[in-house]
């Protein structure tokens, strides 16, 4: 008994409560949460910078903490510890959908960029998925994917049949294809950044960025062998397949394939129609992007996609979806499917930079969706007791739009040192056919056909006066025509 107790006694004896404290080197200031580690032992400093751990007295013991260089010393009673800050190095964000490639630091935009690291933590497969880490930044409903987008509160709301023509304030581009007011198509995969630029950018993108631009860019081709293969499943019947494919075609061409694919019930239950997916998601994207780089001056990347999404859409009840419940008779369609594709060349020699870009798409879009949230047996019930016998009219309002799109663009610029000169041509055509409840009930079949031509020529110059000041001016004449065409029919669909 007295030879246990001498043992634990010496044991204990061996090891101290050493306290000291933490602080800044240069500053002399308390630093708070530095690790401490001696051995299996460990501790971290609280606000005040002081810490207490139980070691021996000799003991090494190491501090570290973000932004400061590690250091190792020994243990002593009420030591204080000086850790030096160290400048952390990090890969340079680079900004590339202005009319220059700059550092993200030093752009005088206010732009958000979110790199592939931030889109892969998001683990999404929209564009939507990660709106929500954007400032400033909204995207209005009533489609299964957002199509349009308000920066700073400025933006479309949407773009039924007689809105206007398919002009937008908030720009949404696809590896240089504009694809404004056509947001479904923004899958996230193999993407490289997503950049968001806010306040007004017409005079760089055109009347298109009055509020801002959103652009999303691909991978590039590299020159090596690269492949990646993902499933995903889910609860509601979720799935997702991801492929990515990266081979070599010789010493200057490189191709990189990469395929999404979708599903999912969406989170509805039709008690109607018995469905559990009338709010259903089916989502393909297919890219190849091929690049031609003979020499260290030029690279021409070829572009093209083609995404199809047959969603429905089935997404409101007239109490609120309780129970995530719907109720209509008639099915909602969300679908869009986009062909498209894009040349861009570039050369540089020293300070002289040439730039040309053509794209083109199209896009077949169609949104009809139930616009009562109904059907005659739920209207029939209390509270709100609507007999079609009584009334001699059945409240029944279903719309729907068919929409044609064909997009080309042409631009080409020359910057040399500070400054920049180009132009920009887009000619669009729009056929629209819509059905339904239409000018307030005036209508009930129309079609509409817009052609809408931009020429532009712009001009930049920005200067560098100092290490934190910057100075840019922008200058751009544009022409814009508009064209309209469009008919209208009434007939009773609605009596009953």
């Amino acid at each position: 008994m007295h030879l246990t107790l001498l043992i634990l006694l010496t044991a204990t004896s061996l090891y101290l409560q050493i306290s000291g404290s933490v602080v800044d080197a240069e500053t002399n200031q308390p630093i708070a949460g530095v690790n401490i580690t001696g051995g299996n032992t460990g501790t971290a400093a609280d606000k005040e910078g002081r810490f207490s751990i139980a070691v021996q007295e000799g003991a090494e013991l190491t501090f570290s903490h973000i932004g400061y260089s590690i250091i190792s010393t020994k243990a002593f009673a009420g030591m204080s510890v000086k850790l030096k800050a160290i400048i952390l190095r990090s890969q340079e964000i680079v900004v590339r959908a202005g009319l220059k490639e700059e550092s993200h630091q030093r752009s005088t935009n206010s732009v958000t960029v979110i790199d592939a690291a931030s889109i892969k933590r998001a683990d999404g497969s929209h564009f939507q998925d990660v709106m929500e880490s954007i400032p400033n930044f909204n995207a209005a409903g009533g489609t299964s994917r957002p199509r349009y987008f308000q920066i700073r509160g400025i933006g479309e709301r949407s773009h039924y049949f007689a809105e206007g023509p398919p002009n937008f304030s908030v720009g949404f581009v696809i590896d240089d294809i504009d694809l404004s007011g056509l947001g479904m198509a923004g899958l996230l995969y193999d993407l490289e950044q997503v950049e968001i630029f806010k306040g007004p950018q017409s005079a760089i993108f055109g009347p298109n960025a009055l509020a801002g631009l959103i652009s999303m860019r691909s991978q590039e081709p590299t020159n090596s062998f690269n492949a990646h293969v993902r499933l995903t499943g889910g609860s509601d019947n979720i799935q997702r397949f991801n492929g990515m494919v990266n081979v070599t075609l010789g010493k200057s061409l490189a191709l990189r394939v990469a395929l999404e694919s979708g599903a999912g019930n969406g989170f509805r239950e039709n008690k109607f129609l018995d469905l559990t997916n009338s709010n259903g998601r089916k989502e393909n994207i297919i890219r190849e992007k091929l690049s031609f780089t003979p020499n260290k001056n030029f690279q021409a990347v070829l572009t093209s996609f083609r995404a199809v999404l047959d969603n429905k859409y089935d997404a409101w009840a007239p109490d609120n979806n309780k129970g995530l419940f719907t109720y209509t008779n008639q099915q909602g369609i969300d679908s869009q499917e986009t062909n498209a594709y894009s040349l861009r060349t570039n050369y540089s020699e020293n300070k002289l930079n040439t730039t040309f870009i053509a794209s083109r798409s199209e896009t077949d879009l169609v949104h009809a969706y139930d616009g009562d949230w109904g059907n005659d047996d739920y209207w029939l019930q209390e509270p709100y007791n609507f007999d079609p016998d009584v009334t001699y009219w059945k409240y029944e309002f279903f719309d729907s739009t068919a929409r044609n799109r064909i997009n080309q663009t042409l631009e080409g610029r020359v910057s040399y040192s500070d400054v920049v000169v180009g132009y920009y041509t887009k000619s669009l055509e729009e056929r629209d056919k819509a059905s339904g409840w239409l000018y307030g009930g005036d209508a009930a079949l129309a079609a509409s056909e817009f052609t809408y031509n931009v020429s532009a020529i712009y001009g930049q110059m920005d200067k560098q006066i100092s290490d934190r000041l910057k100075m840019l001016a922008n200058v751009r004449k544009e022409n814009n025509e508009i064209t309209y065409y469009g008919t209208a029919s009434y007939f009773d669909w609605y009596v009953y």
